[in-house]
């Protein structure tokens, strides 16, 4: 489902030379899952491998019998499963620490992660999962005069292999907030910052100035390290609508995102009209259709999201409601028909779950005043791997640094039984 790049899959090839390799998501931007099938294996048998884009492995989760599984390990996953007594666990080996192994035990609730002396590493049954010494410590060398750290969540991949953090360092006067994504064995994924035009290097500072935005204000610019690369998101505005330039460290283009040939649009209604009764909570609650042209070279998938900033009254915002969540829809998919029903969504889509807790549309319902419904359409360069029926803004971080462009589409609706 996600391109390997060479030096990753030569490895896979190198370390497993007569198995089935298939990989199914990414770790950062620069690291990649990769499900591994030794020949002869069933499916059952088939390794989780993680690997980054020079090669480099991560981690091998395997499964093993809950009788070969140490024998604290083997106590607790029994004593916490209850009835329905687990046949297998999931040993996963990090490279940087192969004699310090985790257990993963699938309960009904989520996975329980232990170490190998059944020590709770992450549990399903409290809010905030454990986080390891190995990545306090990760965290605690990498910013030293951090005053808070907070887990914002878990990258979606799968919630016992990577971290996601919120830090706030003070460096001297400067104030940084940092967003991080870190592996189980202390490994830093990814860095996220946003960072003032005054902070900008030289050399990217000369490569907007010589680029085609480079005559407009800076909207925005973030920093973003992941494995070891780094490279400078800069957001302007122009004709109403938000381009993204990404340089590397030496100024040089690596995406022009130029989202002005991705254009959506619906026939139940144009942009800043009114939707259509039909299509809400007031009507028979059916998703409109849309319709989408100019999808950019390199896109792997597009991400649909519908939501009102405008809740609950627009003359005095407090949230933005969100009614719709689909993610992984295909490059080559031209629209979605009104109503779609789940089985109907072009092949491979997967959806999120919204706010009204469900994973369908939801129409718009507002209690006061006209609101605007926002579509938003996202072409990403990478298939998202399954998050889960994730949240929005679970969603917004896996999207995070892979956006090649984006359209628009706003409706708008008041309530006519209120």
């Amino acid at each position: 489902l996600v391109e390997l790049p060479a030096a990753a899959n030569e490895a896979l090839k190198a370390r497993y030379p007569d198995a089935t390799i298939r990989t199914h998501g990414f770790i950062g931007k620069h690291c990649f899952a990769a499900w591994v099938t030794p020949r002869g294996a069933d499916r059952k048998s088939k390794l989780d491998v993680g690997v980054a884009s020079d090669g480099k492995f991560l981690y091998v989760c395997e499964p093993v019998s809950l009788a070969d599984a140490p024998a604290p390990v083997r106590e607790k996953a029994l004593a916490r499963a209850g009835e329905t007594k687990p046949e297998t666990v999931s040993r996963i080996v990090y490279l940087s620490r192969a004699e310090r192994p985790l257990f993963a035990v699938t309960l009904a609730e989520g996975a329980l992660v232990l170490d190998k002396d059944a020590g709770v590493i992450a549990d399903p049954a409290v809010n905030s999962p454990a986080v390891p010494e190995l990545v306090r410590k990760a965290i605690a060398a990498r910013f030293p005069l951090a005053k808070e750290c907070k887990p914002s969540g878990a990258l979606a991949l799968s919630w016992w292999k990577t971290y996601e953090f919120d830090i706030e360092a003070t460096q001297g006067k400067v104030k940084r907030s940092v967003s991080l994504s870190i592996l189980f064995d202390g490994r830093i994924l990814s860095e996220v910052e946003p960072i003032d035009r005054a902070a900008l290097p030289p050399a990217v500072k000369k490569g907007f100035a010589a680029s085609r935005y480079g005559k407009l204000p800076l909207a925005s610019a973030t920093r973003v390290v992941e494995d070891e690369r780094v490279t400078f998101e800069l957001a302007v505005e122009k004709d109403g609508q938000k381009h993204v330039l990404v340089l590397d460290a030496d100024g040089k283009v690596v995406l022009d995102g130029d989202p002005s040939a991705l254009k959506l649009t619906s026939t139940a209604f144009r942009h800043g009209g009114e939707i259509p009764v039909v299509h809400t909570a007031e009507g028979k609650d059916t998703s409109p259709p849309l319709a989408w042209t100019g999808v950019p070279q390199g896109t792997k998938s597009l991400v649909l999201v519908v939501d009102d900033p405008d809740a609950p009254d627009p003359k005095a915002p407090k949230q933005t409601w969100v009614h719709w969540l689909l993610y992984d829809i295909p490059p080559d998919a031209k629209g979605l028909p009104a109503g779609v029903a789940a089985k109907d969504l072009p092949n491979g889509t997967r959806a999120g779950k919204n706010d009204f807790e469900q994973t369908a549309y939801g129409g718009p319902s507002p209690p006061i005043g006209r609101h605007r419904y926002f579509h938003k359409l996202y072409a990403l360069d990478v298939v998202l791997p399954d998050l889960q029926s994730p949240t929005k803004a679970q969603l917004e971080r896996a999207m995070r640094g892979h956006v090649l462009a984006k359209a628009e589409l706003v409706g708008t609706f008041e309530s006519k039984a209120r």
